[in-house]
């Protein structure tokens, strides 16, 4: 008996409706916008932050073979996003515009996929308000102007749903399995988190085939998914297991693996920050987005529960197996290792919404608290004001001080300004330049501080010294006023500039 290929069925409460035509212009406009934001954004060059730095020194030191290795420097990325990245440095030269360019780029084909899925799967109206949250999210602007893997795997993960979707509508001939299997063997060395959508897509044909007991499809995909499956292990033993099972790694995470199943008040304390989190991220952090999160979360996840259609295995199944692994403490919920799922999240959100709207809470009422959350979400301010992520803008202090240092005067970075600095001494293109700096290198002895470097510097008669620093907390100044006279301070992002003057060794502090 052959499988049925699935149709396009619309949802109960349907897509016409009076207004739709302005509804679909709404959305042309909120994705023009968000792809413009995303532009100008990284034509404005914020500062290289430092895992970025890190991670861009891999690509200049190694081959594109050895990006199929471990990384050094504490670092991390897919092996094929790195070829991609390290290509560009090649094509465009080592900036912050061509190692960004390729997180663009999946940026904004993310925006241009998440429409036609909100668009096949909502109602107008609430297809809109999900696009607007995922055009115009701070955590989807920031990562897709960085030199990081994360605006990638959310373009992974909805391009995969893409196929998945038309995939699913077509007989599985020997031809379009092979092409399916190179397609997601491939997948999961672009991304490492492919794996957990194509788990939902392999689930789901997989059931479709068994109750039509089709079983020649059954055997292509199980051959299918056993490429997929052998793909990731080869990429998980070679690249990920170390890493993951490391101590370091499991400590700094700790919090970041979800706490379920909760067995203590502290835990049912970090399980629901970390939902809380997660609600953050997708809709907002008011009283009024968390319960509108909360809602519609659990209206949207009881309908794909009940009715078990692609929407099931396409949006809810990777997300249930993500946090089942990050339950097993293999998959961290840090921030920025969520955002392939946030636009799934949101897509789940926005069903129960909109289901309520057509039950037992007005429309009206709903698209307009919609509305408000998405209020907090805006960050279309950033056309015309500088963005800024989480990071300090070093580049802006370092600028300050090839502008101002002279002869005989020493610029120290700390080890966690250090590799942000040497690429923009060595590695930028074109690169900056300093009279005498000196960069610290890490240390894993505790006492290796910036106090013991400043005491250092001191006895070694160093005389006026510029000091970066990528904090905006007094600490370094206060240090530094004890320890000599401050003769000049600049403000940047985050952070701030000191030139000092330092007395000679055997002189008190301060005078």
């Amino acid at each position: 008996m052959p499988v049925p290929v699935a149709t396009d069925t619309p949802l109960p409460f349907g897509h016409t409706t009076a207004r739709s035509q302005w509804w679909a212009w709404a959305s042309a406009l909120i994705i023009g916008l968000g792809l413009l934001l995303r532009v100008v954004v990284w034509w404005q060059q914020r500062s290289i932050a430092l895992d970025e730095a890190n991670l861009i020194r891999n690509y200049v030191e190694r081959s594109y073979g050895q990006l199929f290795q471990n990384l050094d420097y504490a670092q991390y990325a897919p092996p094929l996003f790195s070829v991609v990245v390290k290509a560009c440095i090649g094509l465009f030269g080592n900036n912050e515009l061509s190692v960004r360019l390729f997180p663009l780029l999946c940026s904004g084909a993310t925006l241009v996929l998440f429409r036609q899925l909100v668009q096949r799967w909502l109602p107008l109206p609430f297809a809109a308000l999900a696009l607007a949250s995922v055009a115009f999210g701070g955590l989807f602007i920031d990562y897709a102007t960085e030199c990081k893997q994360y605006a990638t795997e959310g373009f992974v993960a909805l391009g995969l749903l893409e196929v998945a979707h038309w995939a699913g509508r077509r007989p599985l001939t020997s031809r379009l399995a092979l092409g399916l299997a190179a397609l997601g063997a491939a997948a999961v060395w672009l991304s490492m988190t492919a794996v957990f959508v194509l788990a939902g897509m392999g689930l789901w044909w997989l059931t479709r085939s068994l109750l039509a007991r089709d079983y020649r499809t059954t055997l292509r995909l199980v051959l299918m998914g056993a490429s997929w499956g052998g793909s990731f292990l080869v990429y998980f033993f070679l690249l990920l297991k170390a890493n993951a099972e490391s101590t370091y790694l499991q400590q700094f995470h700790r919090e970041y693996f979800l706490a379920f199943p909760p067995l203590s008040r502290e835990d049912f304390s970090l399980l629901s920050g970390q939902l809380a989190g997660i609600a953050d991220r997708a809709i907002g952090k008011t009283v009024l987005a968390m319960a509108l999160a909360a809602v519609g979360a659990a209206v949207g996840t009881w309908q794909l529960l009940r009715r078990r259609d692609e929407l099931f295995w396409l949006v809810l199944v990777p997300v249930l197996v993500c946090l089942t692994a990050s339950a097993l403490h293999y998959y961290s919920l840090i921030h920025r290792l969520t955002l392939f799922f946030l636009p799934l999240v949101i897509v789940v959100v926005f069903l129960g919404l909109a289901t309520l709207a057509t039950r037992r809470v007005p429309f009206v009422v709903l698209v307009a608290l919609s509305l408000v959350v998405l209020g907090n979400q805006q960050r279309l301010r950033h056309l015309f004001k500088p963005f800024y992520g989480d990071y300090a803008e070093v580049r802006t202090g370092l600028e300050y001080i090839a502008r101002h240092q002279r002869p005989g005067e020493t610029a120290f970075m700390n080890y966690n300004v250090s590799p942000v600095a040497y690429y923009y001494l060595q590695l930028h293109t074109p690169p900056l330049h300093l009279r005498s700096v000196v960069l610290q290198q890490p240390h894993p002895s505790p006492t290796d501080l910036f106090e013991d470097a400043i005491g250092q510097m001191r006895q070694q008669g160093q005389g006026r010294v510029w000091l970066l620093y990528d904090r905006a907390d007094e600490s370094i100044s206060t240090l530094a006023a004890a320890q000599g006279r401050i003769l000049e301070r600049f403000n940047f992002e985050r952070g701030y500039v000191l030139l000092v003057q330092f007395a000679g060794p055997d002189a008190a502090p301060g005078r």
